[in-house]
Formats: structure tokens, sequence, C-alpha cells
């Protein structure tokens, strides 16, 4: 029996939104000269429309150090979800207007 497929970043609706929604944040670490840059949620709000997926996000950066692309492999994407100390002060449903202006 044949191992299913691994989901690729590409064909994942995650978008820059639910993410900075979910109290996540982006790492992007280049493979090539070990270069590491983090993007909070608030970066992510206020430097990304919320409809863009992660795939486009990587897709459209480059490393500052040495210029790998991010739409090639040497550029990393994970992510992270950043503790506010207590969870039970987080919103139940955040709503987009938190983080975007309308």
């Amino acid at each position: 029996m044949a191992r299913p497929r691994p989901l690729h970043l590409r064909d994942s609706s995650v978008t820059i939104a639910s993410t900075a929604l979910g109290n996540g944040g982006l790492n992007l670490f280049c493979l090539d000269c070990h270069h590491h840059a983090r993007w909070t949620p608030a970066a992510l709000a206020a430097a990304e429309p919320p409809a863009r997926k992660l795939w486009d996000f990587k897709r459209r950066r480059k490393c500052s150090r040495c210029g790998a692309r991010g739409s090639t492999d040497r550029v990393y994407l994970t992510s992270f979800v950043v503790w506010t100390g207590a969870w039970d002060h987080r919103p139940p449903n955040p709503t987009p207007p938190q983080l975007w202006p309308t």
C-alpha cells in the first residue's frame, strides 16, 4: 500500500489572517547562510494582506543576508505560537478588526 503524499505548503489554504489571529508567528530560516527571520503576529498583520496564503508569503521573501529566494527549498518556513502568559485572557473568537483596520 502506498504512503499518503505529505501536504506541501503550496497546497495549503492557510492564510496570514488565520495565522496571526491564532496568535501565531512565522520563522524563515535560510539553509544557505543560516540567517533567521522571525515574524510576530503584529508584524504579519502590518506587512501583509490578511487573505494572502502562507505559500505566497514565503515565495515573495528573500534572505537579506545572501539573497536566497523564498520560492526555492533553500528557505525553510516554520510557525510558532506567541504565549501571552494566560490563555484565559485571549478572546475566544478574535475578529479581523483587532489586527487589521477596516
